[in-house]
């Protein structure tokens, strides 16, 4: 049996709970699980498993006895089904904090929990950029000074500090700092947690920037079309290439000066309409 840990979906544990219990025990199946678990449904962890039911929390503690988990383990298995059954960013954020403090880094998939830390502080990729444009000579000061909106001096530290920690920075001969990877990728599930919430403090700056910044430093447009299913797919398309496009014109940049986000949204404006019925679907 892997550990609980080593999972960060509740229904991928189960599933692998009782394949192997199915292995082991000619007995098994999902009857007797229910009868141990005290739940009236023969069929229930099936359900639970193929994603027709979610977990109650007092479902969820009826499994973990069936699990026959100690404590801890019980503990991270319910923060998991918590976790997996938020409906918010921020209660997601929330539940794999608690995660992680109950378990160390979970290894499942492409999780990679390095990427969770490089984005959950808005601060850190500016910083990662920030720090090979100019020798800052340790003035962290300086450095949070340089950041928009600033922060201080101590953000600006630990920001650098886990850059370091990560691996994603690497200070060289004369204590220049420079970056150990020309780009980094968000790729996981949970990583997404911590993009979604750096990506809202970035549009908030989007907003600040609109009223605060003069036009020749900002650019921020927008326009409002109708389109079908197939043409978003296109212009989707069109916005990666374009992305693409403005990578290749930046890693050929060797003079960068300042650090810059680039925001491209394309999200419905209204629902979808049924063209037969001649109103929304």
């Amino acid at each position: 049996m892997r550990p609980v840990y080593q999972f960060i979906e509740y229904r991928k544990y189960l599933d692998h709970f009782y394949q192997e219990q199915k292995r082991r025990k000619r007995h098994f199946s999902y009857r007797y699980f229910a009868k141990k678990a005290g739940l009236a449904s023969h069929s229930f962890l099936k359900s639970v498993i193929e994603g027709k039911r979610n977990l109650t929390s007092t479902a969820a503690e009826r499994v973990v006895k069936a699990l026959d988990l100690n404590p801890k383990e019980a503990r991270y298995f319910t923060t998991l089904v918590l976790f997996n059954q938020a409906k918010t960013a921020a209660l997601k954020q929330e539940y794999y904090a608690l995660l992680r403090s109950l378990s160390g880094p979970v290894h499942e998939g492409v999780l990679n929990p390095d990427q969770y830390d490089y984005y959950g502080k808005w601060q850190t990729p500016i910083l990662r950029e920030l720090v090979c444009l100019f020798d800052f000579g340790e003035d962290f000061e300086t450095l949070g000074r340089a950041v928009i909106p600033p922060i201080s001096a101590a953000e600006a530290r630990r920001g650098v500090e886990t850059l370091l920690k990560l691996g994603l920075v690497a200070r060289g001969e004369g204590g220049r700092y420079r970056q150990t990877r020309r780009a980094i990728k968000a790729d996981s599930a949970v990583t997404s947690l911590a993009v979604r919430s750096y990506m809202e403090t970035v549009l908030d700056h989007a907003k600040a920037a609109l009223n605060t910044m003069e036009k020749r430093e900002r650019h921020l447009s927008s326009v409002t079309l109708g389109v079908s299913p197939e043409a978003y797919a296109q212009v989707v398309a069109e916005i990666q290439a374009f992305k693409d496009k403005v990578k290749g014109i930046v890693d050929k940049d060797e003079r960068s000066a300042r650090v810059y986000h680039l925001n491209v949204g394309l999200f419905p404006g209204s629902r979808s309409v049924d063209l037969d019925a001649g109103g929304p679907a």
